[in-house]
């Protein structure tokens, strides 16, 4: 079952439906996949951040995360999965992306906090990191404070692997961490984005 929020009204309501649909409809919760993202496009040094900016950003990604887990932790059935969806800013950095990069790296916290609290009822809780997906939403320009755009197209993305993953792909890798293939996988950082290396997206 899909809940699907774009707002903050809408995530609320999904919180929600978590019991009042999905419990109720199928009578337990078994696994669950969190892909909260919100994107950061315009790049700023962080002398140059506006507090508002990094409020929503983290307020979106992080808030929403843990309204997620704080309701399907108490709804999730002894032995079930979930799955947090981060991305290579969860790991690396770039200037210009501190919000971004602050709200990635704060889910990795969320996650192994809450793989640690789980385990007692053989939950797992995983981590997938993916980066650069074959999306519209990649296809948006990143822009700068001297109001310059740019895309990255497939052979300037900073990894071994220089095309873009298909959503098909990270889905996938998704669907293994739920499964009862990977059983003795938790609190696991699972990086599916082709060998990401540091990159500067200011130079």
């Amino acid at each position: 079952m899909s809940m699907y929020a774009t707002s903050e009204g809408d995530l609320f309501s999904a919180v929600a439906g978590i019991k009042q649909d999905t419990v109720a409809r199928f009578g337990q919760l078994d696994v669950a996949a969190n892909v909260v993202n919100m994107y950061q496009r315009h790049l700023s040094l962080i002398t140059d951040l506006d507090v508002e900016d990094i409020q929503t950003i983290i307020h979106g990604r992080v808030f929403g995360l843990f309204d997620y887990l704080k309701e399907e932790l108490k709804a999730i059935k002894d032995g079930g999965s979930i799955v947090n969806v981060g991305g290579v800013m969860s790991k690396y950095a770039s200037p210009g992306l501190s919000a971004y990069a602050a709200a990635k790296h704060a889910l990795v916290g969320l996650n192994e906090v809450a793989a640690f609290g789980a385990a007692v009822r053989v939950v797992r809780v995983n981590m997938q990191f993916s980066g650069s997906i074959d999306t519209d939403t990649e296809a948006q320009p990143f822009r700068i404070a001297s109001g310059v755009e740019f895309t990255m197209p497939e052979p300037g993305v900073p990894r071994l692997l220089k095309w873009y993953a298909k959503p098909e792909e990270i889905a996938a890798s998704i669907t293994f961490l739920l499964d009862d293939e990977s059983q003795m996988v938790t609190e696991a950082e699972w990086c599916v984005y082709g060998g990401w290396v540091e990159g500067n997206f200011l130079q």
